[in-house]
Parts: C-alpha cells; sequence; structure tokens
C-alpha cells in the first residue's frame, strides 16, 4: 500500500522506489518476468527521472542497495540476484550505458590497461558515485541529466571533469570517448564546439 507523499517530501521517493525494487527482485529471485511485472511503476519512476531503460533502472537500484561505500564485486552483484557472474556479464551493455550517465563506475580489475580486452581479464566490480547519490538522496537528480544548451563556463566546468574522471581511472577510455562525442554534440551552439567540429 503506497503512503501519502508529504509535501518536501519528494526526495525519499527515489530512495523508496529503489528499495521496493530490490526487494521485488529478492522476492522473485532476480530480474525476471515476475519481477519486471510487480517492478513496473518503480522501475517507470527511475526509467522517467533518470532517463534509463526498465533493465537499467532495475540493475542500477540492486546496486544501490548493495552500495556501502566500498566496491562492489561482481560475485556480491550476482549473489544478490541469485545467479553466476556470467549472468552479470550479459548484462555489461546496459552496465556501460549506467556509466555514461554517471551513475555507477565498472572497475575492470586493472584500468591501467587502455584496452578493453586487457581490462575484462582483471576482476570486476562497481562503484557508485556518492556525488551522484547525494543528489538523488536531496531529489535534485534532474540536475544530473543538463548537459544541453550549457553557457561556455558551465561547459567547461563539465569538459573538465570528464577529463579528469578518465586521468584518474573512474571512467573507461571507451565510456569517455562516447560521451564526449554527446557532450558536443549537446552544445553545439557554442563557438568553441563550433570550431572543434572543424
Amino acid at each position: 500500500m503506497q503512503e501519502t507523499k508529504k509535501e518536501g517530501d519528494e526526495n525519499t521517493d527515489f530512495l523508496s522506489h529503489i528499495q521496493e525494487i530490490d526487494e521485488i527482485s529478492t522476492q522473485a529471485g532476480g530480474i525476471n518476468e515476475l519481477f519486471y511485472e510487480f517492478a513496473k511503476p518503480h522501475l517507470d519512476f527511475l526509467c522517467e527521472n533518470l532517463q534509463i531503460n526498465q533493465t537499467g533502472a532495475a540493475l542500477y537500484a540492486i546496486l544501490a542497495n548493495l552500495y556501502d561505500g566500498e566496491n562492489i564485486s561482481i560475485t556480491r552483484f550476482a549473489g544478490q540476484l541469485n545467479s553466476k557472474c556470467i549472468y552479470i556479464l550479459s548484462y555489461i551493455n546496459e552496465l556501460e550505458l549506467l556509466e555514461q550517465k554517471d551513475l555507477i563506475h565498472i572497475n575492470w580489475g586493472n584500468e591501467n590497461y587502455r584496452s578493453k580486452i586487457q581490462r575484462k581479464l582483471g576482476k570486476i566490480s562497481f562503484d557508485l558515485r556518492f556525488t551522484t547519490l547525494d543528489a538523488l538522496r536531496k531529489g535534485r537528480y534532474h540536475e544530473l541529466i543538463l548537459t544541453k544548451n550549457l553557457p561556455i563556463d558551465k561547459f567547461f566546468l563539465q569538459l573538465e571533469q570528464l577529463f579528469e574522471d578518465l586521468e584518474y581511472n573512474r571512467q573507461s577510455y571507451e565510456n569517455t570517448e562516447v560521451k564526449l562525442r554527446n557532450f558536443m554534440q549537446d552544445n553545439e551552439h557554442l563557438v568553441f564546439v563550433q570550431k572543434n567540429k572543424n
């Protein structure tokens, strides 16, 4: 039964939806048809507000519930879903999309290797960004997806953050490249972007 939302409680919606998704996945025995049937309203909330798909919303909610300030191992993640690690690997594309949205960071074991194949030989774990979780906790999730038509000062701040994440191995080279391309397209009104395209 859903409680009446109190004024100013918009920020708790995010957390309550995440908790519900995790509980439903536990009761359903993982991400399956039964899970999607019962979790749909909670998944829809995350999909709409974070602009991700239902599978991504499910994976993110489960990772968020596992978050304790430390890396979440692929073994622990698989255990939460009552499955084997190979099952998690089938979701790598979805998880990389979450990384592109700055919702998670995928640790490939040895981030010093720039080759995707070399990285995948290492241990895989997942990090959740505290700044993202804090924004979501405060109900400011809309700010996380504002990357279009930025003024020049905010554009350079976000650009700096993008390269800093790459430099300190908080994001893979491949995802940085995708994010940079999208970021430039979202800000084609800036002379700097127009000149770089040429």
